[in-house]
């Protein structure tokens, strides 16, 4: 059993691995290496000490607690990386009655992960597989952007912020004791965010404010999506592999 414990572990080391872009592949190898190095401890002193399969009634409180002590590290490591703000992309996009363009943008307030209700645990006899089910939510993300938008003879220069708020992940996570592997059961968006739009400017007219709401929206829905998806979700499976391959070491020597 004590091998659950490195789920929650696992999952913020895997958020982490990702935020630096080093540029270099043996920059980020060797960031990969220092991870690795710094667990292979870990999962040695939990292969010695592991225990009879059962579930202890105070389980999901422990993990609750372990996610919560684990999740102010990552997210001090994102303001690190200099993830909080991050930039975004110039876009150029129809809004159908004209055209609007987007400079200098940038993506607020991913450095503040949380636990968003408890820890569920589960265990399958006849599988003997333990499977742990936690929400991670952003409360409130920000994309700022000064946009210039010209409709016929009209032309708006401002400011649109976007505040995404309610951003959950859900993942569920396992440990397979036939195979002594941590395995990732499910992992996708348990909710996409409401968002709601502010915008800044002179003459601002209503049908044209209203055409830039709908297809600025879309755009950053995509846009803020895709970069959770980038620091939460891509690194998972690859780094749950890597640990899998070291328990095995372990196991094995």
């Amino acid at each position: 059993m004590k091998f659950f414990y490195l789920i929650p572990l696992i999952l913020t080391v895997a958020l982490g691995y990702n935020l630096v872009e080093y540029g270099e592949v043996m920059q980020k190898q060797i960031l990969k290496e220092e991870i690795v190095k710094l667990f292979k401890d870990v999962i040695q002193k939990l292969a010695l000490v592991q225990s009879e399969i059962g579930l202890s009634n105070d389980l999901a409180a422990n993990l609750n607690d372990y996610l919560d002590q684990l999740l102010p590290g990552i997210n001090q490591a994102i303001s690190k990386a200099g993830y909080d703000p991050k930039s975004l992309p110039d876009q150029s996009v129809s809004i159908v009655i004209g055209k609007s363009t987007l400079k200098e943008g940038t993506l607020s307030k991913l450095a503040t992960i949380e636990r968003y209700q408890n820890v569920t645990v589960s265990y399958d006899s006849d599988a003997r597989k333990v499977a742990m089910d936690f929400i991670l939510r952003w409360e409130d993300l920000q994309i700022i952007y000064k946009y210039h938008t010209k409709v016929a003879f009209v032309s708006i220069t401002g400011h649109v912020t976007a505040d995404v708020e309610h951003m959950k992940i859900h993942l569920k996570l396992g440990f397979d004791y036939n195979t002594n592997h941590i395995t990732v059961d499910s992992l996708d968006f348990k909710h996409t965010g409401d968002i709601s739009l502010k915008f800044s400017g002179h003459k601002i007219v209503d049908y044209i404010t209203n055409a830039m709401t709908t297809v600025f929206t879309t755009l950053f829905h995509s846009l803020v999506l895709s970069e959770v998806k980038k620091i939460t979700m891509d690194p998972v499976q690859d780094l749950v592999n890597t640990f899998n391959n070291m328990i095995d070491q372990v196991l094995h020597k």
